[in-house]
């Protein structure tokens, strides 16, 4: 039996000689590979590099790789080829030559059939024993820190057809043998495993030495748990295959270190939690993809960690980032509100009382401590500069891209934050005066006193925002207020990170429509490329075209200019507001090709290069990074198909801005924790519009409402202005429920209701039209940042003054501080 009998081919990705496969266990381990010669290639377990690379019997790389969803296969000179599967949970790597790979050898005059495996190492090993058929080696000191793991031992070993053989060894190379002992039709399957104890080691090996087909079995099995809630697929095979690896991907961050299960912020480099990166990535991550019981672990466990000093100036705050539990950093200013929003998310995709009830002390703490001890005169939240995502810093000191001390995304968050508790209070004093269950004691009288106080909070800093961020010229919303109460007029994308946060169910508008529109549009015309969203305004003078270059260190262009794959989402979100799916798309488009065809391919790298050289983007930063694939599952479903559940208040949003060229759609939905919806789109395709919508309740518990809201286009021919909208509220109230709703194209991107059918156990509870009305055509004057030319290089001062960005910012002080890095 060969690993190969259990590839689906259709869903196999080529690998060009110069890309990556790459995946991990969802533990502590990790396997990728280039050329095998990069630092961060090969197999990596709790810290320790195992090996760099492997040969088989003295041939070299053609070149050529494969990835598919369980594994991958790497080509070799002399017709060999090599297949490996990644065991989920921390079960080890099998690796597979195929029986072509046997060569007949004689040592000592004996003859052999036998495969010779190379593995580089550049890490320090111990040849253990050579028992059972088993090599053992000990690696003594881990690459990266903070495993609390001091030595790790590892396991070579096969099937009892063949015998292991350890050829030779040095310090940067061993060499295993694997003869075969008798006529058999196995595959010389070499398995490595690891561990921290050498006896666990041995009794898994004696456990699992001979269970190879039910290993693989198993591990399709865990390989799949991601794609188990999100039966999904459309008329774009290409969406198909780049939405299913989103799907792979987006899980391979769920990891354990030292016993804590969380989000690793990317690949290979960012092996923590952090605070900020964990909840940005968490709806992609875990409930757009129904993973709730996952969604619930991360959020309870990073609260453990909440600073419980309370003579500490961070009390109440969750942490920035989690490098080992004696080394915790609070230095956030959004990763506190954005813990608070992804529970309130959370409740809102699962009704879970009892997961809320359990950390609400803790919320209340963060509110409380945290927002009411810190915010200011006008109800808003100061955060240090580089206390934003914008974290980049000289030597640790002065931000690269200060922003203090009111961000314009923090203050959504805090206002998000403070109506989502507000809400979850409404809910719990609702349920204890229906008499309902209460998952433990609480003063209603007190909650009802904490609801009122939040909920006047929010309006207050609402107030305040609408009087200071908001502006009737450009850039029309301010990126941050200054510490003297001056606006900043820099043009970066977070406003639109502001509006993608306040939009949860329940959650008033912070910003308004019109507002809105005017600043996405700019930012759109100063920082949206086809391939990316950069950070800093292209005609900005601090611009930087490129992440990495000798002019200047690459944090001077981390938010200044480099391109950011997870504010795709932010983007998605407001052009999809404002009916320019289609727009979009192009956007989307690109990423599809990176996430199939890219430098890693099957998932999405941190950074691109702003400038495209010789036309070619170029991937920067980690090569895998979890708000990057997270954002692009999430705009996927709530963007572009519009679901968003309501469970406590047992509704089902669907508000559908799909985007023609992904032709038709239809998926399962997990609403709750145990019931299915699903969702059917049919797309006109001579017009590459919706002509049916089709819900069904595949499997509830008790009723359930639908509200669909779709908008039909221009209210009034040639004006764009106005938009019609058609709302539906229909009850689902049994298993087997449907509604399909029938659309007729008129003429210039504008449809009608043509039918509407209701099966017997549904109810149509109110249908009618609205109107939306924007200040001007959504559609005019907003496109793509045309694309930086050689000539456009030697415009910036970036590009051609060393260091540019650090002068300006130190002044005198950089000579001092180079004398210093020197």
């Amino acid at each position: 039996m060969e690993i190969n009998m259990f590839i689906d081919k259709s869903y196999t990705l080529k690998v060009d000689s110069n890309k990556r496969v790459f995946q991990s266990d969802n533990y502590s381990s990790y396997i990728s590979f280039s050329d095998m010669e990069y630092e961060f290639d090969g197999l990596w377990s709790h810290g320790f590099k195992l090996f760099n690379g492997v040969t088989i019997n003295g041939a070299i790389l053609n070149g050529k790789k494969e990835l598919n969803p369980f594994g991958f296969e790497i080509y070799y000179t002399k017709g060999l080829s090599l297949n490996g599967m990644l065991f989920k949970n921390n079960q080890g790597l099998l690796l597979d030559t195929g029986k072509n790979a046997f060569r007949t050898e004689y040592v000592n005059r004996k003859r052999h059939n036998s495969v010779s495996y190379q593995f580089s190492i550049s890490s320090k090993f111990t040849i253990l024993e050579l028992k059972n058929n088993t090599l053992y080696v000990q690696y003594m000191k881990p690459e990266r820190d903070g495993f609390e793991v001091e030595h790790l031992f590892v396991a070579f070993t096969t099937t009892k057809d063949f015998t292991i053989r350890k050829n030779d060894s040095n310090e940067n190379t061993l060499i295993i043998s694997i003869d075969k002992k008798i006529r058999t039709k196995e595959s010389p399957y070499l398995y490595i495993l690891y561990s921290h104890s050498l006896d666990q080691l041995k009794t898994t090996v004696e456990c699992n030495q001979e269970k190879h087909g039910v290993l693989i079995q198993q591990h399709i099995n865990n390989s799949l748990l991601p794609l188990k809630y999100t039966g999904c697929k459309t008329g774009n095979k290409k969406m198909n295959r780049a939405l299913t690896y989103s799907l792979l991907s987006a899980s391979s961050f769920i990891m354990n270190k030292n016993g804590q299960i969380g989000i690793w912020a990317g690949f290979p480099w960012f092996d923590n939690g952090w605070g900020r990166d964990t909840f940005i990535a968490l709806p992609g991550v875990a409930l757009v993809t129904g993973r709730y019981e996952i969604a619930s672990h991360i959020i309870g466990n990073f609260l453990k960690y909440q600073n419980q000093d309370k003579c500490s100036k961070d009390y109440g705050k969750i942490p920035n980032v989690i490098f080992s539990e004696d080394n915790i950093k609070y230095n956030t200013g959004d990763g506190t509100p954005l813990l608070i929003r992804e529970l309130y998310e959370y409740f809102l995709y699962t009704g879970d009382v009892a997961a809320v009830m359990s950390v609400w002390n803790n919320v209340i703490t963060a509110i409380d401590e945290v927002y009411f001890v810190n915010k200011d005169v006008n109800y808003f939240m100061p955060s240090g500069d580089a206390d934003d995502w914008m974290d980049a810093r000289i030597l640790g000191k002065n931000s690269y891209s200060p922003r203090g001390d009111r961000q314009v995304e923090i203050q959504s968050l805090w206002f998000t934050a403070l109506h989502a508790v507000a809400n979850i209070a409404s809910e719990i004093i609702k349920r204890y005066e229906e008499y309902k269950p209460i998952v433990q004691n609480i003063n209603i009288n007190e909650l009802k006193e904490k609801k009122d106080q939040y909920t006047n909070a929010a309006n207050k800093l609402q107030a305040s925002f609408k009087q200071f961020f908001i502006t009737d010229k450009t850039p029309f919303i301010f990126d941050h207020i200054n510490k003297d109460n001056t606006p900043d007029y820099k043009i970066r994308p977070n406003v639109m990170l502001a509006s993608y946060y306040n939009d949860l169910i329940g959650i008033p508008k912070l910003i308004d429509d019109n507002s809105l529109l005017h600043a996405f549009k700019i930012i759109v015309n100063n920082c949206v490329f086809e391939h990316g969203v950069a950070s800093l305004s292209k005609f900005d003078e601090d611009f930087h075209p490129l992440h990495i270059t000798k002019t200047h260190h690459k944090d001077a262009a981390y938010h200044n200019g480099a391109i950011w794959g997870w504010l795709s989402g932010a983007f998605i979100h407001c052009a999809t507001k404002f009916g320019l799916q289609n727009f979009a798309f192009k956007h989307t488009n690109f990423l599809i090709d990176q996430l199939l065809f890219g430098e890693t391919v099957g998932t999405l790298s941190e950074l691109f290069e702003p400038y495209k050289e010789g036309g070619l983007v170029k991937e920067s930063g980690t090569f895998s990074q979890a708000w990057s694939v997270s954002e692009f599952t999430r705009s996927f479903y709530q963007d572009y198909l519009g679901i968003r559940p309501d469970v406590p208040q047992r509704k089902l949003h669907i508000s559908p801005s799909f985007p023609g060229k992904l032709g038709d759609f239809s998926a399962n939905i997990r609403y709750g924790i145990s019931e299915i919806i699903t969702v059917d789109i049919k797309i006109n395709k001579h017009k590459s519009i919706i002509s049916l919508i089709e819900v069904k309740a595949v499997d509830i518990e008790k009723p359930l409402e639908v509200i669909i809201r779709l908008n039909l286009g221009p209210e009034k021919d040639g004006c764009c202005k106005d938009y019609k909208v058609i709302f539906l509220k229909i009850q689902l109230k049994t298993t087997g429920a449907q509604v399909k709703i029938d659309f007729d194209f008129i003429e210039k991107n504008r449809l009608r209701l043509r039918d509407l059918f209701i099966s017997n156990n549904s109810e149509l509870i109110t249908m009618g039209t609205d109107t939306i009305g924007y200040c001007e055509n959504a559609s005019e004057n907003v496109d793509f940042v045309k694309p930086i030319t050689e000539d456009d290089l030697l415009m910036y001062k970036s590009y051609n003054e060393e260091n540019y960005l650090d002068k300006k910012i130190l002044g005198e002080d950089f000579d001092i501080i180079e004398r210093f890095k020197n």
